[in-house]
């Protein structure tokens, strides 16, 4: 008889935040994305607690007023109040715009000060810096709350709880893109890219309707994978939290409602979203999905039959994908289209498609980056994408392929450059670059000799107002560079052009719309504008604009042919697609009046006067020491009871500071029937080039209570470790150097004396040693894939433990393996190799038969567990044997049998992502000495489940059938069912 309880609330609380990791070992500076090398100031306003790179104090300065206003604003609204100023961490390692909120922990909010992309979502607002300010802080203020019995729980476990943190993800999103949006111009809420999604979507029968992959309420509640994917929480939440917003007659305050609802579930049980809504609006999330359907129909079917009224521009699809096909240009011989691919099979990458034969070449992985420019011979193609020069910095850089050699080449290092433009004589280079919150355009010679190819003296062509949104160089003539450039604060994007040789911009088109993505061939200018309220292409000639297309959903990056032809992105309900479009040749009628973007309740009026008064004086170097106070702590961590082996209970804390470069944690637990006290210390430093991590660790062990074995094992050991990192944007290597000193003791249970043990490692007063670890990860998995369907997981480990009696070493080491390889549509082989091996064979008075809680072959690791101490595989759940090197090779199939990702109705929060099939054989390997060397076959099969519970739980359903062949030695018929998850267990 046994029994646990590990403080379940608290980790289910945990897995509503990335805290959850944290508190169970991950490093901070990982999970937050930050850099460890870093330097930081920091500043206070009133409400906030402001660090900043250094060299971003003008950012931080904008967002600090932001914060203040959004307070203001906010705060009344949400009916929250944080106890303490808020943490606002500011850093630019990351040229993908985003941020993130962690109430949990007392994180705060992370910024990171890059402008969004012209075609990001975010960009459609007139202050970007804003727009990511009040989406955070109304993350902040809408989880942070505890209240009545959390906040007891909150006392009791420290700063995890957080019970709004398990709302659905369109909740919480859709909360934000709502106020993001009430409170600007513009914002996701009125983007015509969101509109130009539901158009779609509906025209394609895509809006819960019949066709296939159609999007339901249930589907958002989940992990819905399919395009928009990880847009879907916002689009979708946003409207719905809209719905909320009109229900003016059970509410007329709606929101002072929306408040309300998220005060009242900060002392609610999590999960029970329906039951809180009910009581605060009479209603449930299915009534306002229904409205947002009934009021989307008859707005978008309204916009949709304007459209076609008008005459809806005739297009050919050249280029499609299940997910998106963005970007494009067509080399100068005709023959490649170039572009950027997503799908739900693949990861992004660059692709070229032979517009002659047809022929499609699927080339590098590709990280945003939408720019693309062939050279005049058609030899190399110039484009940008993502690269992680190091482990902590992910920045755009530009890249050539050589369509002779197949073969990419980096021409820029860390030069955050993107987007790039080539003239029409190949000479001339243009890009945008970003730097401190800012985009720049640049300039820079382009040399090709023979098949080598480089960029050299580059330099500043165009330096915007500070924060500014610039996209889409492109060359109008040799010397004239034509682009986009979005203000801050001005609510709309201009077409500028400046020259190269005198450095002069003129602004070519300014009426108040976002114009973006200019492109020219012969004087000509097409763009895209939202003018009519449809992201329609747009031609400038001789200083007038026209409208010369007229699409159901939204255009985006044209490009055209030497010929003159003219191609776009089309937007699908599976993404962009680029097509050859045949324009209108007259101006259309269809004007902004026609097109009614789905806003929200009016916008909230700002703030007269800022209330933030910082200036550069103000800022002091930052020190960590303030933020070392326990983050996250329990009095009681766990209880155990076990008829054998008795009771224990313990607590933990956990602590780190605000940029992650300290980290510690302790935890404590006394164990009843031996009546010893377990106990551990853990420090992580991460200033220096290598990670320091210093561990104390006391244990009890292996409790034992039958009549020859009345006995229980203690360790005590000292562990320095140094590892270094190294992340790729795919894969990362982690060598890991660590040095230790233990103390291992087998001890009576009766007085706790010790036993004799003739091993050294239980004999010697101490046994100091040394150890490496090398671990390898390439392994990739795709939207659909339920396991990694390329590359690698490598680790080796050796432990070299030294007698320092007999003056000898015992040398321990394991090697695992795992290739996968894909065979189309998600299914998978995946070869695994493993090895354990010793000098010499343990040696041991301990009868291992007899040890409660031993390591064997159990439910849990379907016998395939692994460590220092033994090799665990299949079908041999029994076979123990004390030996001195023993491997184990092993070939696996997985195939899909039902992709279902849906729910089991609305917002239950249970999720079935798909279910696939397995088969496996095995073999073990023991070479032995003076007998024949060992061979233990084993083969089997099973069903695997992949779901997602209580919103954010990823769990795994296994049943699996194991039969080891060798009954001699073990080998039997298994049927194991286990539950499996990386977040919980």
């Amino acid at each position: 008889m046994n029994f646990r309880i590990c403080s379940s609330l608290a980790i289910l609380f945990a897995l509503s935040t990335l805290s959850a990791q944290t508190a169970f070992g991950q490093n901070f500076l990982e999970l937050s994305g930050l850099s460890p090398y870093t330097q930081y100031k920091a500043f206070d306003t009133e409400h906030f607690h402001f660090i900043y790179q250094d060299g971003y104090f003008e950012f931080t300065e904008k967002a600090a007023i932001h914060y203040e206003h959004a307070h203001e604003v906010l705060s009344p609204i949400l009916k929250w109040q944080p106890r303490n100023k808020t943490t606002v961490v500011i850093a630019d390692n990351d040229d993908a715009a985003n941020g993130f909120t962690l109430p949990s922990l007392r994180v705060g909010m992370v910024l990171i000060a890059t402008p969004p992309d012209a075609w990001f979502s975010t960009s459609y607002t007139e202050d970007w810096i804003k727009l990511l300010v009040f989406h955070e802080y109304t993350h902040f203020l809408n989880i942070d709350p505890t209240t009545k019995w959390m906040e007891t729980l909150r006392i009791l476990f420290g700063d995890v709880i957080r019970p709004n943190g398990l709302w659905p993800t369109w909740m919480l999103e859709g909360l934000a893109v709502y106020y993001e949006t009430r409170t600007s111009k513009l914002g996701r809420g009125r983007s015509p890219y969101y509109d130009g999604i539901l158009r779609a979507f509906l025209n394609e029968d895509r809006l819960d309707g019949s066709a296939k992959n159609s999007i339901t309420l249930d589907r958002v509640n989940g992990e819905y994978p399919y395009f928009p994917g990880g847009e879907i929480p916002y689009l979708f939440g946003y409207q719905l939290w809209n719905q909320f917003s009109k229900d003016h007659a059970l509410r007329p305050d709606t929101d002072a409602a929306m408040g309300e609802l998220s005060l009242r579930s900060s002392s609610r049980v999590p999960y029970f979203i329906e039951g809180n809504l009910e009581n605060v609006m009479g209603k449930n999330w299915s009534d306002y999905w229904n409205s947002f359907l009934h009021e989307t129909r008859e707005r978008l079917g309204n916009q949709i039959e304007a459209i076609k009224k008008s005459g809806e521009t005739p297009y050919t699809i050249v280029a499609q994908s299940d997910y998106s096909a963005i970007g494009g240009t067509i080399s100068p011989d005709g023959v490649w289209l170039a572009y950027t691919e997503s799908s739900m099979q693949d990861r992004s990458r660059l692709v070229l498609l032979n517009l002659k034969t047809g022929e499609k070449r699927k080339l590098d992985e590709k990280l945003l980056g939408v720019g693309l420019a062939f050279t005049p011979d058609s030899r190399f193609l110039i484009y940008s994408a993502l690269t992680r020069n190091n482990s902590y910095q992910l920045y755009s850089d530009l890249f050539a392929y050589s369509l002779e050699r197949e073969k990419s080449h980096e021409l820029t290092f860390n030069l955050r450059a993107k987007d790039p433009a080539l003239s029409s004589n190949g000479k001339k280079l243009v890009y945008i670059r970003s730097a401190l919150g800012s985009h720049f355009l640049e300039t820079a010679n382009l040399k090709i000799e023979g098949d080598q190819i480089q960029i050299e003296n580059t330099e500043l062509l165009f330096k915007p107002k500070a924060f500014s949104i610039l996209s889409s160089p492109s060359f109008l003539s040799q010397d004239e560079v034509i682009f986009s450039d979005q203000e801050l604060g001005a609510g709309h994007a201009d077409l500028k052009s400046t020259s190269i040789h005198s450095k002069l911009t003129k602004t070519l088109l300014s009426d108040g719309f976002m114009n973006r993505y200019p492109t020219a061939l012969s004087g000509k200018i097409y763009f895209v504008s939202n003018q009519s309220g449809v992201e329609n292409i747009h031609v400038l000639d001789q200083q007038k604009s026209r409208q010369v297309s007229n699409l159901l959903t939204s255009a985006a990056f044209p490009f055209l042919s030497s010929n003159g032809e003219l191609y776009a992105n089309i937007l699908s309900s599976e993404g962009y697609q680029i097509a050859r479009l045949s324009p209108n040749v007259s101006t259309l009628t269809l004007n902004s009046n026609a097109i009614k973007l789905g806003a929200p309740a009016p916008i909230l009026e700002a703030m007269t006067e800022p209330k933030a008064h910082v200036n550069a004086e103000s800022a002091v170097p930052y020190s960590p020491w303030s933020s070392m106070i326990p983050r996250q702590w329990a009095p009681i961590a766990y209880a155990t009871y076990n008829s054998i082996s008795g009771g224990s209970f313990g607590g933990f804390l956990l602590g780190f500071d605000s940029t992650g470069k300290h980290q510690y944690s302790l935890a404590a637990a006394y164990n009843t029937l031996p009546k010893t006290l377990d106990a551990t210390f853990h420090y992580t430093l991460s200033i220096f080039r290598p990670i320091i991590d210093f561990t104390i660790d006391s244990g009890t062990s292996n409790i034992a209570t039958d009549s020859g074995h009345n006995q229980f094992r203690t360790s005590t050991s000292e562990v320095l470790s140094l590892s270094y990192p190294i992340l790729w944007v795919r894969s990362s290597f982690r060598p890991s150097l660590y040095v230790f000193s233990t103390q291992d003791r087998v001890r009576h249970l009766s007085d706790g004396s010790i036993v004799p043990v003739s091993d050294f490692q239980y004999s010697n007063s101490s046994v100091p040693g040394f150890g490496m670890i090398l671990g390898f990860s390439d392994a990739r998995r795709t939207r659909l894939g339920f396991l990694p369907e390329l590359g690698n997981d490598f680790k080796l480990q050796i432990e070299d433990k030294f007698d320092t009696e007999k003056n000898n070493s015992l040398i321990k080491y394991l090697m695992t393996w795992s290739h996968f390889f894909g065979l189309g549509d998600n299914s998978v082989i995946q070869s695994q190799l493993r090895w354990l091996g010793a000098t010499r064979s343990p040696q041991s008075s301990l009868s291992t038969s007899k040890l409660v809680g031993k390591d064997t072959n159990n439910l849990f690791d379907r016998g395939t567990g692994t460590s220092l101490s033994q090799l665990n595989f299949r079908g041999y759940a029994d076979f123990s044997s004390s030996i001195r090197s023993v491997g184990a090779a092993g070939l696996d199939y997985h195939f899909p049998l039902l992709r279902s990702y849906t729910g089991l109705g609305g917002t239950l929060p249970a999720f079935l992502k798909q279910t696939h099939g397995f088969i496996f054989a095995e073999t073990a390997f023991v070479p032995r000495k003076y007998n024949p060397d060992l061979f233990l076959p084993s083969f089997g099969g099973g069903l695997s489940a992949e779901t997602t519970l209580l919103i954010r739980a990823p769990i795994r359903f296994n049943l699996e059938f194991q039969n080891g062949t060798r009954k001699d030695y073990g080998g039997e018929s298994s049927l194991f069912f286990s539950i499996e998850s990386d977040s919980l267990f």
